[in-house]
């Protein structure tokens, strides 16, 4: 049975604003503080070297090279201070998704749901290894086949136009697949001395045949993700030409632009026009897919 998007969204607003104590927005606050702020403060102060290693790479410098040029800009602390703050990252994630959860199904919480995920902390950085690997054995899957008949479709007639058409499909096929996950860690939440896979079996189980109907759920927040990326343009521009005076605005300088834009106060004016939307999209997204596991659950539990 298909599942009301329009009043599963609903009931999350509702369950938004029954929330006593400590709002939605303040939780959601403390979450993109101890997660986007720290990574946003940790960038200011070193090199990603995830980013530095992709430009190395871009450049044309060896993998092998490139790796330890990546790792020596941004040095044995930064490199440890990043590797920190990404696992703490994927454990407060699926504490927020604890949060999101609870409050989904009536429960009065507060931040304190937070630290969930501390619980499970071996399972948590388990289960994001497993998705992360199976994501990678579907990319291979599907793209190494998919590439080696872009070779021939180039030659067809109008293969400027199918090559396109055929990177898509690739793309909505993998994201199909990938998704069949989606569930995982509402799974594991539920169900944490079951283990990793078992989520994994679980969420491709409660998802089969729906994740069609879950892509076009997470496709009905666009808008608000669209505002969110106009918002931080906007504030970003307006910080570029304030800094910068509106004379590289008009001789369309890009060189400059892109010196401002990674100009620490244009970084976190940026950072904090996104924010201000994810204070309402974050919790609005997160209690709207708790509703849609709980649904599917029920679904699967009465055949």
């Amino acid at each position: 049975m298909k599942i009301d998007r329009k009043a599963l969204k609903s009931a999350a607003r509702l369950a938004m604003r029954r929330q006593t104590g400590q709002s939605p927005w303040q939780v959601t606050a403390l979450y993109l503080l101890l997660t986007g702020g720290l990574s946003l403060v940790l960038g200011l102060v070193t090199d990603d070297p995830i980013s530095r290693l992709v430009w190395l790479l871009q450049q044309g410098v060896e993998p092998g090279q490139a790796l330890g040029l990546a790792v020596s800009a941004v040095g044995t602390v930064g490199l440890f201070a990043n590797i920190l703050l990404l696992l703490s990252r994927l454990v407060l994630d699926l504490g927020y998704m604890s949060w999101g959860l609870q409050v989904s199904r009536g429960k009065q919480t507060g931040a304190s749901a937070l630290t969930d995920g501390f619980v499970l902390v071996g399972r948590v950085l388990l289960l994001n290894a497993a998705v992360t690997l199976l994501s990678l054995c579907w990319y291979v899957v599907i793209f190494v086949p998919l590439i080696t008949l872009l070779v021939p479709v180039a030659f067809l007639p109008g293969g400027a136009v199918l090559m396109p058409l055929v990177l898509i499909g690739g793309l909505a096929l993998f994201a199909l697949c990938v998704l069949r996950y989606a569930m995982a860690d509402f799974c594991l939440l539920d169900e944490p001395e079951q283990g990793v896979f078992h989520a994994l079996r679980t969420s491709r189980l409660l998802l089969r045949g729906r994740v069609i109907e879950y892509a076009l759920l997470l496709l009905s927040f666009f808008g608000w993700y669209v505002l969110g990326v106009a918002a931080s343009w906007i504030v970003e521009s307006a910080a570029i030409t304030v800094l910068g005076g509106m004379d590289i605005i008009l001789r369309q300088d890009m060189q400059a632009v892109l010196e401002l834009s990674g100009h620490p106060v244009v970084v976190v004016l940026t950072a904090v026009a996104g924010w201000a939307v994810s204070l309402w999209l974050q919790p609005y997204v997160t209690l709207t897919q708790a509703g849609w596991y709980d649904r599917l659950r029920e679904q699967v539990g009465q055949k």
